[in-house]
């Protein structure tokens, strides 16, 4: 091969919602590098998350080989610790493959490479990445090299802060830091060498996650009011994707080759399972008398608190007029290991014999394994027995609606993982 690679990543980027768009026009480039090369869905990793499913694309291997199974990094027994780095991440990366072959790389916004690794080219951390100001780039000094060009870089936007009612705001705020990250990955690509040079673009997957309803292609629900200038909005923002998708392109020579990859598909969420609710009425969970499983009356009223004040708070008065105990608690969010550490605490560890981590549902079950877990009780000589007794109930599990099983697809960790870190995974993948 005599030319350079090019990966665009889409987070979240489902033919289901693309192939729409581009049939209305919306995203043309798109559709003509779809009808002119090859296009197809591909199968993600388990769980279909952005953490383990980029780094799997990265590395090309299982969570099993690389290690990352979600954004905690897990012990075997599921207890969270920390949130996970680049530096957990225990095999190389292709950037950092091509590094060691003395071929130019230019790496932007890919999820899990906070720190920035150390290589030949050029890295701009993505997701994970605490701010701007805490070494964004490698090499050090880029950083700044962008935003004197620039002006302003935003890492990610947190959706989750923003209410229905401010939906214009966040994609406004998307449509920003969208523009922003393109102006710096176009910047880069002319006035850096290169021969693989790979950028995520992640408002896809903010904008599905908070507004789907707007996008699903068999319509919005019944009883919800769609806003026409919200759909507009939205659609703006995959115009302006579509844009920078072209404007990559230019910078190609027909001896290059371009890649557009995603981690993980969409889809409209009609009902949920709480699989620690259902642990803890089948008796495999017990929860502490006077404890709630997912929070507590304080927090959820702090945080019932903190949204109607976001909600009508738009200039962010809130930090500038008060301060103390009172501002830091109305100002910052429950972060994942506060949330984490809130549910162990919830739990009666001497009664429970399994659970799931309580912000990584998806992922699976835990045995409290005596001997692996610090607060363990299951015999080792019961586990097996424990495992295939919760394996069939789960098969077993229908939805009081409709009769139909709820569980597609339940199987063992070492059914699917391999590699020498298949045991930090849960024990039963659901």
């Amino acid at each position: 091969m005599t030319g350079r690679v090019c990966v665009i990543g889409l987070d979240g980027g489902t033919l289901d919602l693309l192939q729409p768009l581009v049939d209305r026009g919306v995203m043309p480039n798109l559709g003509r590098l779809m009808s002119e090369g090859v296009c197809g869905p591909l199968t993600t990793c388990f769980p279909p998350s952005t953490g383990p499913a980029w780094v799997s694309i990265a590395t090309g291997r299982n969570p099993g080989k690389h290690s990352i199974f979600n954004f905690l990094k897990n012990s075997s027994s599921g207890f969270g610790q920390r949130i996970i780095t680049s530096a957990d991440i225990q095999v190389q990366t292709l950037w950092e493959i091509l590094s060691d072959k003395d071929r130019k790389v230019g790496v932007i916004n890919v999820p899990i490479s906070y720190p920035p690794q150390e290589v030949n080219g050029f890295v701009v951390s993505g997701l994970m990445t605490p701010s701007v100001e805490s070494g964004l780039t490698h090499p050090p000094d880029l950083a700044k090299e962008i935003l004197s060009i620039i002006g302003d870089y935003v890492i990610t936007v947190k959706w989750t802060h923003y209410g229905p009612e401010r939906a214009r705001e966040l994609v406004s705020d998307l449509r920003y830091c969208h523009k922003q990250r393109g102006r710096a990955a176009l910047y880069l690509m002319e006035n850096k060498p290169w021969d693989f040079f790979m950028i995520v673009f992640t408002g896809t997957d903010r904008i599905q996650h908070s507004l789907w309803n707007y996008l699903d292609p068999r319509g919005f629900p019944e009883g919800l009011k769609k806003d026409p200038s919200v759909e507009e909005d939205i659609y703006q923002y995959y115009r302006d994707l579509d844009q920078t998708i072209g404007q990559i392109q230019e910078h190609l020579t027909s001896d290059d080759v371009l890649l557009i990859v995603s981690d993980h598909g969409f889809g409209a969420m009609e009902k949920k399972v709480h699989m620690n609710k259902w642990l803890e009425v089948e008796g495999y969970l017990k929860v502490r008398r006077g404890r709630y499983l997912y929070s507590s009356f304080k927090e959820r009223a702090w945080r019932g608190l903190r949204k109607a004040i976001a909600g009508v708070d738009r200039w962010k008065l809130r930090r500038k007029l008060m301060t103390g105990a009172s501002a830091r608690v109305l100002a910052k969010p429950v972060g994942l290991e506060d949330r984490l550490t809130q549910f162990y605490r919830c739990v009666d560890w001497t009664k429970t014999r399994a659970f799931v981590s309580a912000i990584t549902e998806q992922t699976g079950i835990y045995i409290n394994l005596e001997g692996r877990s610090p607060l363990g009780i299951v015999p080792v000589e019961q586990y097996e027995p424990l495992r295939d007794e919760i394996i069939e109930r789960l098969k077993n599990l229908r939805d009081p609606e409709t009769n139909e099983p709820v569980i597609t697809s339940v199987m063992k960790r070492e059914e699917y993982y391999s590699g020498p870190f298949t045991e930090c995974a849960p024990d039963i993948l659901i």
